[in-house]
């Protein structure tokens, strides 16, 4: 079973995107507090269908959020032939738990919601 649930804060503003599919997305990092309350982790949240109009314009960086989702990884070798690996979550569901009013923020044009 590949499932990741995490509670945290949004490190920045959502990003828009489209995918090379043509499929609206957005992305963000997001904060969790580590146990021993030693700073955070930070984790790479991708979002895509139905939750990317909402994320876009309603979350911004600080807002409170329950993602559920799944660990992707991938390898990329660069120019100098390193080896570079990541790690993010594809996010399928997005909770909105901030308590402040969000503030709406543009969206792309290239994004259609």
């Amino acid at each position: 079973m590949n499932q990741v649930t995490l509670i945290g804060n949004l490190g920045k503003d959502p990003e828009g995107f489209t995918s090379s599919s043509g499929k609206p997305g957005c992305k963000f990092s997001l904060a969790t507090r580590k146990t021993n309350d030693e700073g955070a982790d930070w984790h790479n949240i991708t979002v895509y269908g139905n939750s990317v109009g909402p994320c876009l314009k309603f979350l911004h960086k600080g807002s409170k959020v329950l993602i559920q989702g799944s660990l992707w990884y991938r390898s990329d070798v660069d120019n100098q032939g390193n080896r570079q690996n990541y790690c993010g979550i594809s996010c399928y569901t997005v909770e909105f738990l901030s308590q402040r009013q969000a503030q709406p923020v543009e969206t792309p044009d290239d994004i259609p919601f």
